[in-house]
């Protein structure tokens, strides 16, 4: 007899498109104008999941506007882990398409070679095969995205002479339906087995996030020192060749550069950008400035330092080292390997004393000990095959969230929920003399509102320890360069909520709140900052649009494999109402928002309800 042991996350042919409300002062393209071209460009990301891995073919997506030009948005078939996009948007393409209105999309992606890994509740790492309704292996799913309800109802306006820009985000959490099978042993997950149920989700925005960071990776055309931009030929995720299109970057004037495996800032590393080969390879990541209308770039790897290079390399999370001995939970890129990324089981990574240590805008003063337990790395091995002996290690900036335990002297004590994306428990901290329970935050100064109980988020560094005699060298475990209290009551709560067949959660629905009971309710819980909060029967959840309007709802029927799309709460609320009347009962409710405890009042950022047939 087997038990499972189940990841709720929803699964439905949801179909996503988020964007402006009607505006009737929404300037029309006018009728006789000839057909133009204009610039597109398109971002990917992803909303978070319990995925580790999630890669998968994204063999195309096209446009298609009202006159019926289809346009494909992505020149080639692409391989995407969308698991290491949950904090970052990848820039994958910049292409003249005719202007007008733009009422779908369809993108196109091919499950057949997935490679997907899970982690369960206690960061165990297990492999998932992606299945159907059916339970049968997936192949290639086209999906249809309704971009119609932007602009004033009108779609996807491309302007004459104005750049657009266009982001999709496929979201893991609602797109799949995770089983983990324990295969009746408990407390041994080596023989665990998984499947996700996959109906794939994505949401459009006709925007680039400008909070979110941007990573754009290319050929490196010109690096101009005195107009301080950098030109490249975009190669977006593993690509060496095709043509996705040309763009020029913007670099902050204290943008920190590795080239070939050496450190610089500012106008000196420009300078030896400027010096590299044309064609040298280039990854950069920055973010977009909405009021200037381009991307500014704070941080740029070329050369050597880029896996495109010879050689080998590797990318991850240090869960565990001894002295000389490296285990990274990552990828490992090799040339001959498909798609140029070999994945396996965790990485072993050999020291000595002529590895060579960096960190992008910062001297390393500890050489290797300055790679910890939670270290995010890019290891380079200049021989390939075999195993990996870290010629060079650089050490990238680690984000954290928490909640917090209490604040002293400079010091943020924390119990950890996720770090660099993985559970606390698949981290052998006690190797670095650190505590997941009790994870000691240097502020830096940092100017900060933290107290007792409080949810954060944190970028900057894992502090080093002496592998080689066991000793602590600071008296905290990670130096934050930015820190970020969560505010739950006002951003950043997620609602997960599921019902058996036959219940009725509903009590009564209008146009500025939808009133829940929990009675009946299979599961439920309330997440901040990776923490998930359970909700009992006792509790009533009213769910309230939020007032700059910029939602979207989703009401799918389970049974018969369709999806309603709504800008408008209003809207929402009545078909909901209208899909009980006529029978059927709410059986799941994912949502993002913010939430208010004390009058259990949830506001609605984005939400989808999925309903069944109670026959």
């Amino acid at each position: 007899m087997t038990h499972s042991k189940t990841l709720l996350s929803l699964a439905c042919a949801a179909l996503m498109a988020c964007g402006g409300g009607s505006n009737s002062d929404v300037e029309q393209p006018p009728l006789d104008s000839e057909v133009s071209l204009t610039s597109l460009t398109l971002a990917l990301t992803d909303a978070e999941g319990d995925f580790l891995q999630y890669e998968v073919d994204v063999k195309s997506i096209r446009l298609t506007n009202t006159r019926g030009d289809v346009v494909d948005a992505l020149p080639g078939s692409t391989r995407v882990d969308f698991a290491q996009y949950t904090d970052v948007s990848e820039l994958v393409g910049i292409t003249q398409v005719p202007t007008g209105y733009y009422r779908s999309a369809v993108a196109r992606v091919d499950f057949s070679s997935a490679l997907i890994v899970a982690q369960d509740e206690n960061g165990n790492a297990i492999a998932a095969t992606a299945v159907d309704a059916e339970g049968n292996p997936l192949g290639e799913v086209d999906v249809e995205i309704d971009v119609s309800r932007f602009e004033n109802a009108q779609g996807f306006w491309l302007r004459p002479g104005r750049a657009a820009r266009f982001t999709l985000d496929f979201d893991l959490d609602a797109s799949n339906l995770l089983t983990i099978d324990d295969a009746g042993t408990p407390d041994d997950v080596s023989d665990d087995s998984a499947t996700t149920e996959v109906s794939p989700v994505w949401v459009a925005e006709p925007e680039l996030d400008t909070e979110r960071e941007h990573r754009i990776r290319g050929l490196l055309q010109s690096a101009d020192t005195t107009a301080s931009t950098i030109t490249l030929a975009v190669r977006p995720f593993h690509h060496r060749t095709g043509d996705f299109g040309e763009l020029t970057l913007a670099v902050a004037s204290d943008a920190h550069y590795e080239i070939d495996q050496q450190d610089f800032d500012g106008e000196a590393g420009l300078t030896a950008l400027a010096a590299l080969p044309a064609d040298a390879p280039l990854v950069a990541s920055g973010h977009f400035v909405q009021s200037e209308e381009r991307f500014v770039v704070d941080t740029v790897f070329a050369g050597s330092s880029v896996p495109w290079a010879d050689g080998e390399f590797a990318k991850g999370i240090v869960i565990a080292r001894d002295a000389q001995t490296l285990t990274l939970r990552g990828v490992r890129f090799a040339p001959s390997a498909p798609h140029g990324i070999a994945i396996g089981n965790d990485i072993t990574v050999n020291l000595d004393e002529n590895t060579t240590v960096s960190r992008v805008g910062r001297s390393v003063d500890h050489g290797t000990h300055g790679i910890s337990i939670g270290s995010r790395v890019r290891i380079y091995d200049e021989v390939t095959g075999g195993e990996l002996h870290a010629t060079h290690v650089g050490l990238l900036k680690n984000q954290l969230r928490a909640r917090v335990n209490t604040t002293q002297d400079g010091v943020v004590s924390s119990e950890l929920s996720l770090f660099n994306g993985l559970r606390p428990d698949a981290l052998q901290w006690t190797l670095a003399g650190a505590d997941p329970a009790n994870y000691r935050i240097a502020d830096s100064g940092l100017p900060h509102s933290l107290t007792d109980g409080d949810y954060l988020k944190a970028r900057g560094w894992v502090s080093a320890y002496d592998f080689t005699n066991n000793q602590t060298i600071n008296s905290f475990d990670f130096h934050a360069s930015t820190l970020v209290n969560m505010a739950v009551d006002s951003r950043g709560a997620g609602l997960h909520l599921h019902w058996e067949d036959g219940s009725a959660p509903f009590v009564s629905a209008g146009a500025d709140a939808v009133h829940l009971s929990l009675a009946g309710l299979h599961k439920g819980s309330v997440s901040f900052a990776g923490f998930r909060n359970p909700l009992t029967e006792d509790s009533v959840v009213t769910l309230v649009p939020a007032q700059d309007g910029r939602s979207v709802f989703a009401i799918a029927d389970r049974n018969e494999q369709n999806i309603a799309m709504f800008t408008s709460f209003e809207s929402m609320s009545a078909a909901a109402a209208e899909t009980v009347a006529a029978g059927q009962s709410l059986a799941r409710i994912n949502a993002v928002g913010q939430w208010d405890e004390q009058i259990g009042e949830f506001t609605v950022r984005r939400m989808v309800m999925v309903f069944a047939s109670d026959e």
